[in-house]
């Protein structure tokens, strides 16, 4: 897990100031000036599901994770990046657990090492950085977590017979990565 901290380690160093975004393209956009996302009132979570104009894209649930996010540890920059080291983190420790689950179907001696190293690779590359520093990559990384506990929850051969409990918690985490960022389309393909 500490190898999927080293994009956020990177990319904590470059903050001068607690409210000096790193890349602030869009994020004083989504994460200072929205003051929708700054609580978590009725008002505020009824204009979540309603609107899609702060990212011009349908993403309710991602904007009511920064209201959440926003009300627990509030909106300078560290809490921010640490909470996103802390998704990424979580994506790292699934895709191991789903590649482990799926490797067990045909088990090899060598396949926990090389299913580490994938994923310690996957952690800490280069690309994985945005999702860290870029504030605004935070509905990716939430759907990543929601698909992947889907297809941890789907995945045949974890249980002798998929339950109907697994199949209707695998399809309400895949509702919520659809509702997070849409890029988990693929998901089901």
């Amino acid at each position: 897990m500490s190898l999927s901290l080293a994009p956020f380690l990177a990319s904590h160093i470059s903050l001068s100031s607690n409210r000096s975004f790193l890349l602030s393209w869009d994020d004083d956009g989504n994460f200072v000036h929205n003051t929708n996302t700054h609580s978590l009132s009725f008002s505020n979570v009824v204009w979540m599901f309603t609107d899609a104009n702060v990212y011009f894209v349908y993403e309710p649930f991602s904007l009511l994770f920064e209201a959440l996010s926003h009300s627990l540890v509030g909106l300078d920059a560290p809490s921010v990046f640490l909470t996103n080291a802390l998704l990424h983190s979580a994506v790292f420790l699934l895709a191991f657990a789903l590649a482990s689950a799926l490797s067990s179907l045909s088990p090899s001696p060598l396949h926990s090492f090389y299913i580490f190293l994938s994923s310690a690779i996957f952690a800490t590359h280069p690309l994985r950085a945005e999702v860290v520093a870029w504030l605004s990559c935070q509905p990716y990384l939430l759907a990543s977590c929601f698909s992947l506990l889907s297809l941890l929850l789907y995945t045949p051969g974890l249980a002798p017979a998929r339950s109907t409990l697994r199949s209707r918690l695998s399809l309400l985490f895949y509702a919520l990565a659809l509702l997070s960022k849409s890029a988990a389309v693929p998901v089901v393909a």
